[in-house]
């Protein structure tokens, strides 16, 4: 990971010189009468080459890594590079020291002990080169470790994207299917409704398609509810008084999003499960609310209703759809779940409440 990369790495970094460059000064300047400045200096001196030598212990620390199959040449790589960085370190040091005047006799000192210096030095120089190699190893382990994790983010969502658009390319499919199937049956029984129910399907199509290639995945509920809306026009002058529908849509439930096509198919399986197969129809009663930050959506028929494992069995995929739409779109925290109650069946769909907009005109519930 190159340094210049991260400039609060570079900022940190010397700043984690401070503590040791005022240690220096301080005993500098404990020890004689030479004045503060002068101490300071000569604390540069020595924290001075380990500090600039240590912005290439990171970039060595970068390019050689841990294997455990050639640990060996992995610690003696370390070794010849921590030597070399001691040495460099102690001849810089001596070197500078050269040009301050701090042990003079002018202020009472006694000349520089090179000797002194240069072990000083060396064994200085190789414990920050154990200190710069370890903090500089599990540094680049956790930004290794942030990559992996946000690469792995990003392949989630990149699965959860390709995985929403084939679903989104079954359920329009799904749809045509069954309107054209509904068409198909009043057709046969009235040509005039049929007319004026292919103009509602013109309208149900119009959103489709506006959903497909410019909306995405999710809509306001009062667009779904608007498009629901359509549908039960088309199937009311299918069924006529053998459709029975009862709402209760709050109106603050309508600024909200909600997976497109999640309100129709609810009704869709009512419809074609409870009402449509019984000669005198039946009641369909569908609900949304807003609680707790949570939107529920709730469909309930007075039909026979059907246990879950007869749900997997069958072969409509509306639910099915559904249920793997919401997986994929919000995970744990949103569910579809299905009851059959005393001559009943419900289906609730809940999920987190995420205000959009308002409507701008909201539908009639």
């Amino acid at each position: 990971m190159p340094f210049r990369s991260f400039r609060w790495v570079r900022t940190l970094y010397l700043l984690a010189w401070v503590p040791l460059l005022a240690l220096y000064t301080f005993a500098g300047s404990a020890e004689g009468s030479a004045p503060f400045s002068l101490a300071l200096l000569a604390a540069l001196s020595y924290v001075a080459p380990p500090a600039v030598l240590g912005v290439g212990v990171i970039r060595v620390c970068a390019a050689i890594h841990w294997s455990s199959e050639h640990w060996v040449r992995f610690f003696a790589k370390h070794l010849g590079i921590g030597l070399s960085f001691a040495g460099l370190s102690s001849a810089a040091t001596v070197t500078l020291m050269q040009f301050i005047p701090l042990h003079s006799e002018e202020y009472g000192g006694a000349e520089v002990n090179t000797a002194a210096v240069v072990v000083g030095q060396l064994f200085m120089g190789s414990l920050l080169y154990c200190l710069l190699v370890g903090f500089t190893y599990a540094a680049l382990g956790e930004i290794r470790s942030r990559q992996q994790a946000a690469a792995a983010a990003r392949a989630e969502a990149l699965r959860v994207e390709a995985e929403l658009k084939a679903l989104r390319a079954q359920v329009n499919p799904h749809f045509l299917f069954n309107t054209l199937h509904s068409l198909l049956a009043l057709v046969r029984r009235d040509a005039r409704a049929a007319e004026e129910a292919l103009e509602q399907f013109g309208d149900l199509m119009r959103y489709a398609l506006r959903v497909q290639q410019e909306v995405g995945d999710e809509v306001l509920l009062a667009e779904e509810w608007t498009f629901t809306q359509d549908y039960l026009a088309l199937e009311k002058l299918r069924l006529g008084d053998r459709l029975q529908v009862h709402t209760d849509i709050g109106t603050a439930a309508l600024a909200h999003s909600v997976p497109s096509f999640s309100l129709q198919p609810l009704i869709e399986n009512a419809i074609g499960h409870a009402i449509a197969p019984r000669a005198a129809g039946g009641n369909v009663w569908i609900q949304a609310v807003v609680d707790a930050g949570q939107l529920t959506l709730e469909v309930r028929d007075d039909g026979p209703g059907a246990e879950d494992a007869a749900i997997e069995a069958s072969r409509g995929t509306g639910l099915r759809l559904l249920r793997r739409r919401l997986a994929a779109l919000y995970g744990d925290r949103a569910a579809l779940t299905t009851r059959t109650g005393d001559g009943g069946f419900t289906v609730t769909v809940e999920l987190p409440a995420s205000m959009a907009r308002a409507p701008e005109e909201g539908p009639e519930a």
